[in-house]
C-alpha cells in the first residue's frame, strides 16, 4: 500500500495533533460551564483531520472510500458540539440533558447510518470516482439529497450559535467580550472553509477545507484556553443575577429618574417596569421618598430603614451606590434594598431570649446558693418576686399524691394550725388547686373576674393580680409557685415565659434539694444506726443488752419514751423502758393502755401507728401518740419496739423509718445476744461436762464414778435433784441408787420392780430416753408412780439410759420441782452426752476389772515359764521382760525396772558377753523399724547355754503392736540331739557292712534257687520277703548317711548346665511301670529349658517327688510335672509336681519337711525323702515349699537357676 504525504496531509495531522494537544489540556477542566461538549468539538475535529488526512494520503480507492464514511462520525458531531458549547457558554442553558443530546443527534445518526449504507440508496454520494491531480488521489463525488439536508441542518446549528453569540459580544465585560469574539471568529472560519468546498471556489485540487479551518479554529480556541482562560471564566448573563435576585434594584440616573428595574421592585411596589422606567422616587414611593432622600446627598450610603410598602410595614436595608462611565464619570446611582424584616423579628427575639436567659442565669444563681429544701424554697420565691416585681408570694412542695408537704405563705405568722387548714383550702378551692389538677400555669390579669381566684378571710394584703407556675420535672410535679401583685395586670405573657423557664430550672434544683435532704436524712439515720450498732456491738446477755438498747436509741433519738418486749429464754415476756427529756410516763399504765395494738402488732408482724390513743381507749396516762414496730428473726416476731410522746402526732414518717429500722438493727443485736446467751450457757454445760469427763476418767472407783457422774449433772442441767441408777438386768437386781442436787432428800431408795412401773422401766425397756414435762398426766408410768411423784414433788423429768454396745447398763434421771422449768430438748441432748459418758465409764471399768484380772494372769503365766518372753513395741521400747529372759542373756535388774526401757539400752551389755545376740538382735530392730513382718529364728551360744530365739509379729485389730521374742534353753535338747546324731551314725556305719552281706547273700541265694528249681514255692516267698527287707533297710541306711553328709556339708555338689526336660523324661520313664500299675497318667510339661543343679542329686529329689505322688494317688489319677518362669523371682524357675490324691493334712504340713514325719498312710515310707529333698535344694541355696489345699491333691514346688534368663 502506497501513500502520499502532501502539504494538506500534513496540514491536517498538525490539526489532529493540535486538537489531541488542547483535549489533554482540557480535559482537567471538564467540569466547567461548556467543558463537556467543547471537549467533544475536540475530539470531533482531532478524528475528521485524521481520517481526512489518511483519506488524502491512500492510494488505495477503496480504503479511501471506506474513511469517508467513518469520517462522518466527526462531520456530523462538530456542529453538534459547537452548539451546545456556545448555549452553555452563554447561559442560555444550564445543564445539558441527554434527551437533548439524543434530539439533537437523529439527523446526524441518520446521515451516518445512511454513509455506511450508501451502496445501497445512494442517499449521501449519487456517484463517488477517484481523481488524481497536483501529484495525489482524491476522491470526486456527487453529493445526494441526505448530504445536503446534513449541510442544512449543520449550518442552521452554527448559524443560530452566531446570532446567540453577537448580542453576546455587545453585552459581555471586557474580558468576556474577548472570550465572545474568540470564539465568534472561531465559529466563522468552518464556514468559510466549507462554502470554499461547496461552492468550488478557489484553485483547490477536490480538497474539502473545512476540516482545515475546523483546525485552524481550533488553534484559535486552545490560543483563547490560555490567553483568556476560556472555561475559567465563563460569563453568566446579566438576567441570570439580576433578574432573578429577591432584592429590589433600581438603577436611578442623575436626575434620580429610574431606568431599570428588576422583577423584585415590580413585586414589592406592584407597577410594571414599563411604567416605572422615567419616573422618580417621589412619584414610585411618596410616603418613603423623605426617608430614602436624606441619603440624596451621599455617593454611598448605608441604613436600615423602616418603611411602609405593600400595605405592611417591614424593615429595609438600604444601600446606595455610585455608577460611573468608562471614562469615570459618574453616569447614576443603584438603589437595592433587601427586606430584613425577618432577621430584625430574629434579632428581636434573640436580645429576649438573652434576657431571659439572664434571668435565668440569676435565678440559677440565687438558688443554688444553699443546698437545704427549706433555704432553697425561700431562694426560688425570692428572686420569683424580685424579677416579677411582684408583692408578695408563696411556694407549695408537693408529694407524689400532690399532698402539701412544706410550704412559704405569703401570710406571715401563721400558728401552724390554722396554716394546715389555709393551705388545705388553697388546694382545693383556690387557683394553686387547678394548676395541680390541670398542669398548666395560670396568669390573672383581674382577680376580682377570675372564679378560680379564692380570696382569704382577714387576709394581710391585696391581691388584684396573680402569676400561678408549676414546679415540674418531665411528668413529676414537684410544687406551686405563686407570685401576687396589688395591682391588675401586672403580670405580662414575658413574665408567663421567663417563670416557666425558671420554674423548669428550679425543678431540677428543688429535686436535687429533696435529694439532698433525703441523702441528709438517711446519714442522720446511718448516723443513728451505727452508734446503735457500735453500743451494742459488745456481746452481752439477753436481758443487759435489752435494756441498753432502749437507753441508747432514747439517748440517739430524743424520742420521749422507749420501751422493748422481748421474749426471754424460758418464753416469759421481758420488758425494758427508758425515756428522754421531761417525759413521765408509768410503763405499766402504758402498757395496759396500748395492750390491744401490742397484741395486734405481735400477731400481724406489721408495724402500726396510733397518732391519737384517746381515740382507742381512756387512759390516765400522759400518753398520746404511740409507734410500734415489731422485730422479727426468721420470720416469727421475738421482740417489739415502741416509742411514745405525750403530745399527739409526734411521729412523722421519718420517726417511722428509723424506728423500723432500728428494729431491724435490734434483730441483729438481739440474735447476737441470744447466741451469746446461748453460748455462755453452753459454756458452762460444757464446763461442767468437762469436769465430769475428767473426773470419770481419774477416778477407778465405780461408786465414786457414779457420784461424781450425779453432781456433774445437776450442775451441767441446773436441776433440782438427779437421780443415777445401775441395774443387773438378767437378776432384776438394783446394784447402784444415787442422788444428787439441792432436792435430793426427797429421794427414796425403790425396788426393782417400782422402778420398772416408771418413766425409768420405759426407757429401759425401750432404750430411749424419756421427756416429761409438768403438770401433764404421762401415759408411761402407772398411776401409784404418779401420786408417788407428786408426793416427792417432781414436776419435769427426763430420762435417760446408759447404754454401750446395745447394753443397758442403768439410767440417769434428772427432776426438777413443780414450781421449776420444763426440761428442753437441748436438756435431753445435755444429759444424753453424760450418760453416755457414764455407760462408756462403767464398761471401761468392769473392762478395766476384767481386763486387769487377765493382766494378773498373764504376768503369773510369763514369770512361771521357763521360756524368756521379750515383747517390743514398735517403739523399740521393751514392754514385757520376764526374769528368764534377764537370766539368759545376762541383763541385770528385775523384769520391773526394766520396762518401758528402749531396747538398745540393753545392746552395750550384751555386746561384751553374748556379741552374736546383740549383732543379731541389732539386725532384728532394724528389720521392725522398715516394717518387716515375716517372723525370725535363730540359735546363739551365750555362755555355755544354747538359746533358740523367736521374732514373731504381734497384730493388734488392724494395726502392729510389737514384736514378741521367745527365748528358749535347748542346751540339753541340743546335748540328745549330738548323742542321737552320734548314735545314728555308729548304729549306720556298723549296720550297713552286715546288711551289704546279707543283701548280697540273699541275692546269690535267689539265683541259684532260680537255676536249680529245687526250693518249694513257699521257701521262695520267704526268700523274696527277706531281699525286700534288706534292701529297703539298705536304702534307709543310705538315706540316713546322706542326710547325715548333707547335715555335716560332707556332701559335694556338682552342679552344672543341664537341660531339664531330658531330665525329667527320665525319671518318668523309671516311674512308668509303678504308675501302670496303678492307671496313673503321667504328664510333662516342663520346657526345654536350660538349669544348673547336681544331675544326680536332682534326678533322687524327682524320684522322691514322684514317685511318692505316685504312690499316694489313688487309681486312674493324674500326677502332672510342670516348670515356670515367674516375674517375681528373676532368673528362677519354679518346677511343680502335682497329684490328685488326697492332699496332706493340714496339721501335717507345717512338719511334712523334718526327719521321720510321715502321714497316716498305709503305704507310708521312711519319713525322710522329703526331708532329703529339702535338704538338697537348699544346699544349692534355693527353696522347696508344699502346697494342698484340702482334698485337692497335693503340689511340691522347688526352684532352679536358670542358665539363661527366659525371654
Amino acid at each position: 500500500m502506497n501513500w502520499t504525504f502532501s502539504p494538506y496531509v500534513i496540514i491536517l495531522l498538525i490539526a489532529f495533533g493540535v486538537a489531541v494537544a488542547v483535549t489533554s489540556s482540557i480535559w482537567r477542566r471538564r467540569s466547567a460551564a461548556g467543558g463537556a461538549p467543547f471537549l467533544g468539538l475536540l475530539a470531533a475535529v482531532a478524528w475528521w483531520s485524521l481520517l481526512y488526512g489518511l483519506e488524502l494520503a491512500s492510494n488505495d480507492p477503496w480504503l479511501m472510500r471506506l474513511l469517508i464514511k467513518f469520517e462522518y462520525w466527526g462531520i456530523t458531531a462538530t456542529a453538534v458540539c459547537w452548539f451546545l458549547f456556545v448555549l452553555r457558554y452563554t447561559g442560555r442553558l444550564s445543564s445539558i440533558h441527554p434527551r437533548l443530546i439524543l434530539q439533537l443527534s437523529i439527523i446526524p445518526a441518520i446521515t451516518i447510518l445512511a454513509a455506511f449504507t450508501n451502496e445501497w440508496h445512494a442517499l449521501v454520494w449519487s456517484e463517488i470516482s477517484v481523481l488524481e491531480s497536483a501529484g495525489m488521489q482524491t476522491l470526486k463525488v456527487a453529493h445526494g439529497a441526505l448530504f445536503f439536508v446534513n449541510v442544512v441542518y449543520s449550518y442552521l446549528l452554527l448559524g443560530y450559535s452566531s446570532l446567540v453569540m453577537l448580542p453576546f459580544i455587545w453585552r459581555s465585560r471586557a474580558v468576556y467580550r474577548q472570550q465572545a469574539r474568540l470564539l465568534f471568529w472561531g465559529m466563522i472560519l468552518p464556514w468559510v472553509g466549507n462554502a470554499i468546498y461547496l461552492l468550488q471556489l478557489g484553485d483547490f485540487p477536490n480538497v474539502d477545507l473545512t476540516p482545515i479551518f475546523f483546525s485552524i479554529s481550533v488553534v484559535l480556541l486552545a490560543w483563547g484556553a490560555f490567553r483568556f482562560q476560556l472555561l475559567d471564566l465563563v460569563p453568566v448573563a446579566r438576567h441570570v443575577v439580576v433578574e432573578s435576585m429577591g432584592d429590589m434594584v433600581i438603577v436611578l440616573d442623575l436626575q434620580r429618574r429610574v431606568v431599570d428595574a428588576n422583577p423584585a421592585a415590580t413585586a414589592i411596589l406592584g407597577i410594571p417596569v414599563a411604567e416605572m422606567l422615567g419616573q422618580t422616587l417621589a412619584v414610585l414611593l411618596p410616603e418613603q421618598y423623605a426617608v430614602i432622600m436624606r441619603y440624596q446627598d451621599l455617593l454611598e450610603a448605608h441604613a436600615e430603614l423602616p418603611l411602609q410598602l405593600g400595605g405592611e410595614r417591614r424593615v429595609y436595608d438600604l444601600r446606595l451606590s455610585p455608577l460611573y462611565t468608562a471614562r469615570k464619570q459618574l453616569s447614576g446611582r443603584l438603589l437595592v434594598l433587601r427586606d430584613i424584616t425577618a432577621r430584625k423579628q430574629i434579632e428581636t427575639s434573640l436580645a429576649e431570649q438573652n434576657k431571659r436567659f439572664e434571668q435565668l442565669l440569676t435565678v440559677a444563681r440565687v438558688i443554688t446558693e444553699h443546698p437545704t429544701l427549706d433555704a432553697t424554697l425561700q431562694n426560688v420565691l425570692n428572686i420569683a418576686v424580685s424579677l416579677t416585681t411582684s408583692t408578695v408570694g408563696s411556694i407549695f412542695l408537693l408529694d407524689a399524691q400532690q399532698a402539701v408537704t412544706r410550704n412559704i405563705l405569703a401570710w406571715d405568722d401563721v400558728p401552724a394550725a390554722f396554716s394546715e387548714t389555709l393551705v388545705g383550702r388553697i388546694m382545693q378551692d383556690g387557683l394553686a388547686g387547678w394548676v395541680s389538677r390541670e398542669r398548666q400555669a395560670a396568669l390573672v390579669e383581674n382577680t376580682a373576674e377570675d372564679p378560680r381566684w379564692l380570696t382569704l378571710p382577714d387576709q394581710p394584703y391585696a391581691v388584684r393580680s396573680a402569676l400561678v407556675v408549676p414546679i415540674e420535672q418531665g411528668t413529676l410535679l414537684l410544687g406551686i409557685l405563686t407570685l401576687m401583685h396589688s395591682e391588675p395586670g401586672h403580670y405580662s405573657t414575658q413574665d408567663l415565659r421567663v417563670m416557666k423557664a425558671a420554674m423548669q430550672q428550679t425543678a431540677l434544683v428543688v429535686r436535687n434539694a429533696l435529694i439532698y435532704e433525703e441523702q441528709r436524712r438517711m446519714a442522720d439515720q446511718q448516723t443513728t444506726l451505727y452508734e446503735v450498732l457500735r453500743t451494742l456491738q459488745h456481746p452481752q446477755e439477753l436481758r443487759q443488752m435489752g435494756q441498753l438498747s432502749v437507753e441508747t436509741v432514747a439517748q440517739l433519738t430524743g424520742w420521749g419514751f422507749v420501751g422493748l418486749l422481748a421474749r426471754g429464754e424460758d418464753g416469759e415476756i421481758l420488758q425494758f423502758t427508758a425515756t428522754a427529756g421531761e417525759v413521765q410516763l408509768q410503763p405499766v399504765c402504758l402498757l395496759t393502755t396500748v395492750a390491744g395494738p401490742i397484741s395486734e402488732a405481735w400477731q400481724s408482724g406489721r408495724s402500726r401507728y396510733i397518732p391519737d390513743i384517746h381515740r382507742i381507749a381512756d387512759t390516765p396516762c400522759a400518753v398520746a401518740s404511740v409507734f410500734l414496730a415489731p422485730i422479727k428473726f426468721q420470720g416469727q416476731v421475738q421482740q417489739l419496739l415502741y416509742i411514745a410522746s405525750d403530745k399527739l402526732d409526734t411521729f412523722n414518717t421519718d420517726d417511722h423509718l428509723l424506728a423500723k429500722s432500728l428494729a431491724d438493727v435490734l434483730t441483729l443485736a438481739f440474735q447476737n445476744a441470744r447466741l451469746y446467751t446461748e453460748l455462755q450457757h453452753n459454756l458452762r454445760r460444757t464446763n461442767s461436762l468437762y469436769r465430769l469427763t475428767r473426773s470419770l476418767v481419774v477416778r477407778q472407783d465405780l461408786h465414786k464414778v457414779l457420784a461424781a457422774a450425779a453432781n456433774g449433772a445437776v450442775e451441767a442441767l441446773q436441776a433440782d435433784r438427779v437421780l443415777l441408777i445401775t441395774l443387773d438386768l438378767e437378776k432384776r437386781q438394783v446394784l447402784d441408787f444415787l442422788g444428787a442436787g439441792p432436792g435430793q432428800e426427797h429421794i427414796v431408795a425403790v425396788s426393782f420392780e417400782e422402778l420398772m412401773a416408771g418413766l425409768i422401766g420405759w426407757a429401759v425397756r425401750h432404750k430411749d430416753p424419756v421427756l416429761s414435762p409438768k403438770r401433764i398426766p404421762d401415759p408411761r408410768e402407772s398411776p401409784a408412780v404418779r401420786e408417788r411423784r407428786q408426793a416427792t414433788q417432781v414436776g419435769a423429768i427426763v430420762v435417760v439410759p446408759l447404754i454401750f454396745a446395745d447394753i443397758v447398763y442403768g439410767t440417769i434421771t434428772a427432776l426438777n420441782r413443780p414450781e421449776q422449768r420444763d426440761f428442753t430438748s437441748e436438756d435431753l441432748l445435755l444429759l444424753s452426752s453424760i450418760a453416755a459418758q457414764v455407760a462408756v465409764t462403767i464398761r471401761n471399768l468392769r473392762l478395766f476389772e476384767s481386763v486387769a484380772e487377765e493382766q494378773r494372769r498373764l504376768q503369773a503365766l510369763v514369770q512361771s515359764t521357763q521360756d524368756g518372753v521379750i515383747l517390743i513395741g514398735m517403739n523399740l521400747h521393751i514392754l514385757v521382760i520376764n526374769q528368764q529372759a534377764l537370766t539368759y542373756l545376762g541383763m541385770d535388774g528385775t523384769p520391773a525396772s526394766w520396762l518401758n526401757h528402749p531396747l538398745w539400752d540393753a545392746v552395750p551389755g550384751l555386746r561384751s558377753h553374748a556379741p552374736m545376740v546383740a549383732h543379731s538382735l541389732i539386725h532384728e530392730m532394724r528389720r521392725v523399724q522398715r516394717g518387716d513382718e515375716p517372723p525370725g529364728e535363730g540359735e546363739y551360744q551365750v555362755g555355755n547355754r544354747a538359746l533358740e530365739w523367736f521374732n514373731l509379729l504381734v497384730m493388734g485389730e488392724q494395726n502392729p503392736l510389737g514384736r514378741l521374742v521367745i527365748l528358749r534353753d535347748v542346751t540339753a535338747a541340743r546335748m540328745v540331739e549330738k548323742l542321737r546324731d552320734d548314735l545314728t551314725h555308729t548304729m549306720v556305719h556298723d549296720l550297713r557292712n552286715p546288711l551289704t552281706g546279707v543283701s548280697l547273700s540273699l541275692e546269690l541265694l535267689l539265683r541259684y534257687v532260680a537255676e536249680n528249681k529245687d526250693l518249694p514255692e513257699a521257701y521262695m516267698r520267704l526268700l523274696d520277703i527277706a531281699k525286700s527287707s534288706s534292701r529297703q533297710m539298705l536304702e534307709l541306711v543310705n538315706a540316713i548317711l546322706d542326710i547325715s553328709r548333707l547335715e555335716s556339708g560332707r556332701m559335694s555338689l556338682d552342679s552344672a548346665p543341664l537341660e531339664l526336660h531330658a531330665l525329667v523324661q527320665e525319671v518318668l520313664t523309671l516311674q512308668r511301670p509303678q504308675a501302670a500299675e496303678k492307671r496313673i497318667v503321667l504328664v510333662d510339661t516342663v520346657p526345654e529349658i536350660m538349669v544348673e543343679a547336681d544331675k544326680g542329686l536332682l534326678v533322687r529329689v524327682l524320684q522322691n517327688l514322684v514317685g511318692n505322688a505316685v504312690k499316694f494317688t489313688p487309681e486312674a489319677g493324674t500326677v502332672t510335672v510342670s516348670a515356670t518362669v515367674v516375674r517375681d523371682m528373676p532368673g528362677k524357675l519354679q518346677v511343680s509336681v502335682t497329684d490328685t490324691g488326697p492332699g496332706i493334712p493340714p496339721e501335717l504340713q507345717g512338719r511334712l519337711f523334718q526327719k521321720f514325719v510321715t502321714g497316716d498312710y498305709e503305704e507310708r515310707g521312711s519319713g525322710l525323702g522329703l526331708t532329703f529333698c529339702r535338704m538338697v535344694i537348699e544346699a544349692q541355696g534355693e527353696k522347696i515349699w508344699l502346697s494342698s489345699p484340702p482334698d485337692k491333691g497335693a503340689t511340691f514346688i522347688f526352684t532352679l537357676p536358670l542358665v539363661f534368663p527366659a525371654s
